[in-house]
Order: C-alpha cells, then structure tokens, then sequence
C-alpha cells in the first residue's frame, strides 16, 4: 500500500503520444498508425481532485479536513507535478500501449506524511501539520487557534478577502 502502488493511467495524468508517421515519416505507408510511442507524462492541473481522490482511497482516508490536508500534502511535496510519475508502456499492435503511470519521486515522503495524519485527532493538529508542511512552521499566533469547517457559497465570496 502506499502511492507507488497506485495506477494513474486513467485519471489526471496522461501521458503524451509521438507519432512519427505523422511527422513526414512513412512508416506506416498511409495504412493504420502502427507507430505511437509514449515520450512523456502531462499533468491535467485542473483533474488535481481525481489525483488526490485516489490517493485518499489508497490511504482510506474519508475525513473531509484529512482531504484537505492530503491535497496540501500533494501540491507541496511533488504530487501533481509531471516530473513525479513514470510509466511503462509496452508493445501493441497499434503501437505502443500504456500499461501503467505511477508516483516515482520519493513515495515513502508522502505515504509517510499521510499516515502521520491518520495519527492526529483533532482538526487543530491536522491544520498545524498541513501549515507545516505548506510552509515549514506555524505563526506562533495561530498556535492554539481553534479551527471549524464551515461551507461557504461560492456566490458569497469576494476577490481580495
């Protein structure tokens, strides 16, 4: 268990195509591509949420606040970076097909940080951890803050506050 174990491939993360045959070369005489091969894995940043659903499964994590601090997790230790993933694609008959896109930059970092959240009891530890991990400390004024998850209408939200 852990986010190396999980497999991306059909979700926020994609993974690039070449296709020679339609770069000027005629290796597939005008009959079907035969040719694709994967160069490279592109992060759709506005599929993040699919990314870090994921991981909560993998994790078993349901806790709206555990949510919101895997995601800070994500974006603050190389999760949603294209850099981070690898994949293995092998041979198809239409070329080379994906086989599997997984987190390759140091797992053990992040499988870490989320089981230390799985730890913490209250919503003030797991928003002192998240402002830790997201900024390295916690101002001492927000230390001892009591924190509440409220919903709040988009409508209701002005830029600048």
């Amino acid at each position: 268990m852990g986010i190396e174990s999980i497999d991306f491939s059909h979700s926020g993360v994609t993974v690039q195509q070449s296709h020679p045959c339609q770069e000027g070369s005629s290796c597939c005489d005008d009959d079907y591509c035969r040719c694709g091969v994967y160069t490279h894995v592109d992060i759709d940043t506005s599929d993040k949420g699919t990314i870090c659903h994921m991981v909560c499964q993998e994790f078993d994590i349901t806790d709206e606040v555990d949510k919101y601090v895997v995601d800070r997790i994500l974006n603050n230790m190389d999760g949603y970076y294209d850099e981070s993933y690898n994949f293995y694609a092998g041979a198809g008959y239409y070329g080379e097909e994906l086989d599997r896109v997984w987190f390759s930059s140091d797992p053990e970092r992040i499988n870490n940080a989320i089981e230390h959240i799985k730890e913490l009891n209250t919503v003030e530890e797991k928003i002192e951890f998240a402002l830790t991990v997201e900024y390295g400390f916690v101002l001492g004024k927000l230390k001892d803050v009591t924190y509440e998850l409220k919903d709040i209408s988009p409508h209701k939200m002005e830029a600048g506050n």
